[in-house]
């Protein structure tokens, strides 16, 4: 049984999203704040007839529920589905619902949108889609409440590029990419937030000392800098980030990122995700190597550093160009659910 009050959501744009998030409220959250003897009042048959009888009232942080039969075979409506169909309802200002949504399912013990990287991943790219990056944010904040946490370098990296999509997006406008790095320099703070560190002490799975992290807000200063070459801040940041992508550099080398596949894979299947991590290898990459190239054209203070950085930036650029090639010429990139993330980034960044 939970403390506290119930989460209440706001009025929305649609009575169709409202009857979604009163069936969510109803039926996978308020059981979460009812006691033993209350759960088992509204899930067993014998307590019918009490409950249309006899109202039993339930007062939860002030607030008054009138307990009802739920027919768990039959009445509870997928959460799951719920959930998505809730998000792919909401606009604008209905998003502001999204936390307190996850923070009552999440409540649960086996709650299935936070507890799984598909689902996070999913609701990052509706709330992306729809422009609402700062509640993925805000989620992000309110890991403890919201289960959001960013654990691994799969869900940072994904985080980070919804952060990143927003200069993206615009072509890299001056406005939207000082957006961008604002928002991906708060998702750097949060990930050092103990309730996102992940219980894998192996210093690979950590996703602070991937590079490719680094590289997305490495390149939106960089972008930034290009133009404002006087600026000391931005110019420090971009240095900053350089310095930070070099020192976890050992951890960029290609085969650690394309040696593991699913072993369940038939033989015919192998070659195709082996195409798939060689294309996502280029979604991670591209943008370092992007930032990697601009630094060099506002870093000149320290000639070793300067030296490293090329260095660094030759070495990735032969990596990412030769993989590029890899993919393009490989029939499987040309099958229609590949995706061909990297590569659309890496033509968009170098038009060929």
């Amino acid at each position: 049984m939970q403390t506290g009050v119930v989460p209440v959501f706001s009025q929305t744009s649609s009575p169709e999203l409202d009857q979604v998030l009163a069936t969510l409220r109803e039926q996978h959250i308020l059981p979460n704040y009812l006691s033993e003897a209350q759960r088992e009042l509204i899930t067993q048959e014998k307590h019918i007839k009490t409950l249309e009888s006899e109202p039993v009232i339930a007062n939860i942080g002030g607030e008054e529920f009138q307990l009802k039969h739920v027919n768990i075979m039959t009445d509870l409506k997928n959460q799951r589905d719920e959930f998505f169909k809730a998000l792919r309802l909401m606009k604008g200002k209905d998003w502001e619902n999204l936390p307190r949504l996850l923070e009552g399912l999440d409540k649960q013990p086996k709650c299935v949108i936070t507890k799984n990287y598909r689902n996070k991943r999913r609701v990052m790219n509706l709330a992306t889609a729809a422009g609402r990056q700062d509640i993925i944010l805000e989620c992000v904040r309110r890991a403890d409440d919201t289960g959001m946490t960013i654990t691994t370098p799969m869900e940072a990296h994904h985080a980070m590029r919804t952060m990143y999509s927003v200069a993206l997006s615009s072509e890299f406008d001056v406005e939207s990419t000082k957006k961008a790095l604002s928002w991906s320099e708060q998702l750097l703070d949060q990930l050092e937030e103990e309730k996102h560190q992940s219980r894998d002490k192996q210093i690979k799975r950590d996703p602070r000392t991937r590079p490719e992290l680094i590289g997305m807000p490495l390149d939106l200063a960089a972008r930034i800098a290009s133009s404002h070459p006087n600026d000391a801040d931005i110019v420090g940041k971009v240095e900053a980030y350089a310095k930070r992508a070099l020192a976890t550099w050992d951890h960029l080398r290609r085969p650690e990122h394309l040696a593991i596949w699913d072993r369940t894979l038939s033989e015919e299947e192998v070659p195709k995700k082996m195409v798939a991590f060689k294309d996502q290898y280029l979604a991670k990459t591209v943008p370092l190597l992007h930032g990697l190239q601009a630094a060099q054209e506002v870093l000149h203070g320290d000639p070793e550093f300067a030296t490293q950085l090329k260095e660094a930036a030759d070495e990735l650029e032969g990596l990412v160009q030769s993989t590029y090639k890899e993919v393009v010429n490989d029939p499987w990139s040309q099958e229609p659910d590949m995706g061909r993330e990297g590569c659309t980034l890496y033509e968009k960044f170098y038009a060929l």
